[in-house]
């Protein structure tokens, strides 16, 4: 894991900020109010039998993630705003339930970039989504 992120003897994913004593940089808001996110549950359940049944579900959240990144990239090929700004705003969504707070910015700032037309920086974007979604699915795997 390339972030930084490593597992304690439980096989419990510990962030650097964890290990200094703090929180996360990545926390999104809802993580902070106590809400619980996918990451934080699966870091939660890791070893037992109810995380082996949730992978079939975490399976389905990464292809669709998958696909939605393929789709926005070829509408950012396209320069077409509406799909662009579409598939921007579904993957803002499922990062936003998965807690992949980084992610979910990026997202965002493609939404805002197809808003305004210009898509300058659109490719740059999403090839940080695609090295974001790796480290998370790495850490999906985990699991």
């Amino acid at each position: 894991m390339s972030s930084g992120k490593r597992l304690d003897s439980n096989k419990t994913i510990i962030t650097p900020a964890a290990r200094r004593g703090g929180a996360d940089d990545n926390d999104s808001k809802d993580n902070q109010k106590g809400t619980p996110t996918i990451l934080n549950v699966i870091e939660n359940l890791q070893g037992s039998e109810d995380l082996k049944k949730i992978s079939t579900q975490i399976l389905k959240y990464t292809d669709q993630v998958e696909n939605e990144l393929n789709q926005l990239q070829a509408a950012i090929a396209k320069k077409d705003r509406a799909d662009t700004e579409a598939h921007a705003a579904v993957l803002t969504g499922l990062c936003s339930d998965l807690g992949a707070t980084q992610m979910m910015r990026l997202c965002y700032q493609v939404q805002i970039i197809a808003r305004q037309g210009s898509f300058s920086g659109a490719q740059g974007l999403h090839d940080d989504l695609l090295r974001q979604f790796s480290e998370v699915k790495d850490t999906l795997r985990i699991a």
